[in-house]
């Protein structure tokens, strides 16, 4: 079987558009749009997700200065009689 191809692409240029293709370029576009910006929102998903990563890594990694607790009772010096006295044997 052998056709023209002049034929043919002549054919095809007299006969008219399809109603079905209305608005279809528009939607082929806007469909485009939408997967761009779910990639994008993706993109920077990912990103903020690494460098919040980066931050605990690099929190846990990196020593920090060591408390140093105040010594001594809070209300004024332990009571002689006190149970944390009595129980370490220096009640006088």
């Amino acid at each position: 079987m052998t056709t023209d191809i002049h034929t043919a692409l002549g054919l095809l240029a007299r006969t008219a558009p399809d109603a079905d293709l209305h608005g279809f370029e528009d939607q082929v576009l806007g469909a485009i749009r939408a997967r761009r910006q779910q990639a994008a929102a993706g993109r920077m998903a990912l990103g903020l997700v690494s460098v919040a990563a980066l931050m605990g890594m690099g929190g846990a990694i990196v020593p920090a200065e060591q408390a140093h607790a105040a010594p001594g009772a809070p209300f004024g010096a332990p009571h002689a009689l006190a149970p944390s006295s009595l129980l370490l044997g220096n009640a006088k």
